[in-house]
């Protein structure tokens, strides 16, 4: 397709008997909300398996796409500079929000910000990557490559991950998105997943905004599902039952949309900028 468009996905899945659809958390809500419209005007079953990159699943939507589809939902991990995926669920066994594991001629490693120590389980760091996909350098670009690739081949990238008992690792945020609140450091997407478990949120992105008192402050910025209303004060007791309360915004913004690349991941950059 030149242009995603949900009608036509939904079209060609009935009339080429598609088995696998690819896409991510936009794109499914997107499929989802069309095909519960006319239900029966469109046909499923052919479908086998489904994965989704470039954001973790709000669990709301990955139980709903579960039941529409009643198959494995696999999301994966990857980067530019990776020549794609490094990290996935297996077609086995998911875990809900994972990037997965790493493949297996992939070495993962999640550090600490400062001091570069390597973390335990549960921690969130930076996660750093080695392997024969990593690219060589930037063309051209010496001073990026270096400030990329350490000196022992590690690619640093910018992600702040988890991992889990299990081998399982999770996206926290992106180090440029990373809220400074008096000196305590808050992940977006924590906060982003319990906004998104309100029923009447569609989709949430969470920023930082320049705050005389904080430092950075924390911002929701939020599209609310059709025909719902929601006060900002109401939005902000939800959260306090369920974060730490250095976690809980501070302030609400209702959008009619968030703006997103063309891969469909929202861009907390333009959100800060507007702010």
């Amino acid at each position: 397709f030149a242009k995603f468009r949900t009608e036509e996905v939904l079209e060609a899945v009935k009339k080429y008997k598609i088995t696998l659809l690819w896409g991510n958390p936009a794109i499914f809500a997107g499929l989802y909300r069309r095909y519960s419209q006319s239900p029966d005007k469109f046909d499923l079953s052919s479908i086998r398996c489904c994965g989704s990159g470039t954001a973790s699943f709000p669990e709301d939507l990955y139980n709903n796409i579960k039941k529409l589809t009643s198959v494995p939902i696999i999301e994966g991990y990857g980067l530019t500079e990776t020549s794609a995926v490094t990290h996935c669920n297996s077609l086995d066994f998911q875990k809900v929000k994972s990037l997965g594991i790493p493949f297996p001629d992939v070495d993962a490693k999640i550090v600490d910000l400062k001091s570069g120590k390597i973390l335990g389980i549960n921690q969130a760091g930076e996660l750093l990557l080695k392997g024969p996909q990593v690219f060589k350098d930037y063309w051209k670009k010496a001073e990026a490559t270096v400030k990329k690739i350490d000196k022992e081949g590690w690619l640093h990238t910018g992600d702040i991950v988890e991992r889990d008992r299990d081998g399982y690792f999770y996206f926290r945020s992106r180090l440029d998105d990373m809220i400074n609140v008096r000196g305590e450091k808050v992940w977006p997407r924590e906060v982003e997943e319990v906004l998104e478990s309100h029923s009447k949120v569609q989709e949430v992105a969470v920023i930082g905004v320049e705050d005389d008192y904080y430092g950075q402050a924390i911002k929701a910025c939020i599209v609310l599902k059709e025909g719902c209303q929601f006060s900002e004060e109401e939005l902000i007791d939800f959260c306090k039952g369920k974060l730490a309360p250095h976690k809980v915004p501070h302030t609400v913004e209702f959008l009619k949309k968030l703006p997103r690349s063309y891969l469909g991941k929202i861009l907390h950059y333009v959100l800060r900028k507007k702010s």
